[in-house]
């Protein structure tokens, strides 16, 4: 008997946890397991995509505008459809809303995960309160936990859960392939971008505070000194598009920071830079850095990242405390101690491969039901 699973918590930016989702569905097979989705969003990034492998998207009133509405389909198509389900899967890097677990619990789901993905606050105060209640609120409704990385757990969990180590971590895991160093396609794509000649300074982010990157111009700017050549190359959107594209012209650098916008060819950008470059201030794990060491870069990031994205040699953490000359000079060395080249096997040998993680996840579900 096929296993059904109803997932909560993507919304309608493809982000960090709707492409760990999608990576790892898109290689269970579906009459194994069907995943439908139920999200307050009107559209949800990755709709397409599970409708593609037969799932099913379930639209909700908007919460925060129609809250009696929302609760009131919500309960409704739980009473008329819990049966159907094995399980429910909760994805979110705050635990503001765990209505999915209450409601799941209520009809009679007995198997209820709950996945955290960050490891610090990252909204407002009001978010922050309500992510604090909850986490004190988690094991009445919970029956299993799941983190992005141990760090991420140890923000998201109570003692009683961390201590007892009841939590699992599951690994962001990506298709290597897909991002493996390809030096024709590198070639290729710094010729469209009309970079042959410049030295590539990556960094892929939503435009945050959390992904810190006003330090990152600071650091550039120290950096273009010894290397004038040397183009930025922000690949992302946020709220901190305009504050970042002001402090470039009050640097006099809007013609060597190129801002991409949100993209789909994430793995040609990458084939095309020379170094990456992560400064964020905090993270639950930090795909963006096992897929910048799957294409080869010199991966320079803040020891604030899990340690589990250190996969390759040519991953070097820093401190944000250090300066933006030690940062810079930590580029130099990097770039002149590690040339790009095929790192596929030391990834293959982690936890990452996304071949193997869908495996060990699908086996982990069906045990769950």
């Amino acid at each position: 008997m096929m296993m059904r699973v109803l997932i909560y918590g993507m919304t309608d930016n493809l982000g960090g946890m709707e492409t760990f989702i999608l990576s790892y569905v898109q290689r269970i097979p579906k009459n194994e397991i069907q995943f439908d989705l139920i999200s307050p969003f009107e559209r949800i990034a990755i709709e397409d995509e599970i409708r593609k492998m037969g799932g099913t998207v379930i639209h909700l009133p908007n919460r925060k505008q129609h809250y009696f509405s929302y609760h009131k389909a919500f309960d409704e198509f739980m009473k008329n459809n819990a049966k159907s389900y094995n399980a429910v899967w909760l994805n979110d890097c705050m635990f503001c809303n765990l209505d999915v677990l209450k409601y799941a619990k209520k009809y009679g789901i007995k198997t209820r995960i709950i996945h955290a993905h960050n490891s610090q606050p990252m909204g407002s105060t009001s978010q922050l309160i309500r992510h604090t209640l909850n986490k004190y609120q988690i094991r009445r409704y919970a029956t299993h936990y799941w983190a992005c990385s141990s760090l991420a757990a140890e923000w998201s969990y109570p003692k009683c859960i961390t201590e007892n180590r009841m939590y699992t971590v599951i690994p962001n895991a990506i298709d290597i392939e897909k991002y493996k160093f390809n030096d024709r396609k590198r070639r290729e794509v710094r010729k469209a971008l009309h970079l042959e000649d410049n030295i590539v300074v990556g960094n892929v982010g939503r435009l945050h505070f959390q992904k810190n990157q006003f330090f990152l111009l600071d650091v550039f700017r120290e950096y273009i000194k010894a290397e004038p050549k040397a183009i930025l190359m922000l690949v992302g959107s946020g709220e901190d598009e305009n504050r970042l594209k002001l402090k470039c012209k009050t640097y006099g650098l809007e013609q060597q920071v190129r801002f991409m916008g949100l993209r789909q060819d994430v793995p040609e950008l990458l084939q095309a830079m020379d170094i990456f470059v992560m400064p964020s201030r905090f993270e639950g794990f930090g795909i963006v850095a096992i897929e910048a060491q799957a294409a080869g870069l010199p991966t320079l990031m803040s020891d604030v990242l899990p340690k589990e994205t250190t996969v390759t040699d040519y991953a070097v953490r820093l401190s944000l405390n250090d300066s933006c000359e030690t940062w810079s000079a930590q580029m130099r060395a990097m770039l002149n101690k590690m040339p790009k080249c095929d790192k596929s096997k030391q990834l293959k040998k982690s936890d990452f491969d996304i071949e193997k993680a869908a495996l060990d996840l699908e086996r982990r579900l069906k045990d769950l039901a």
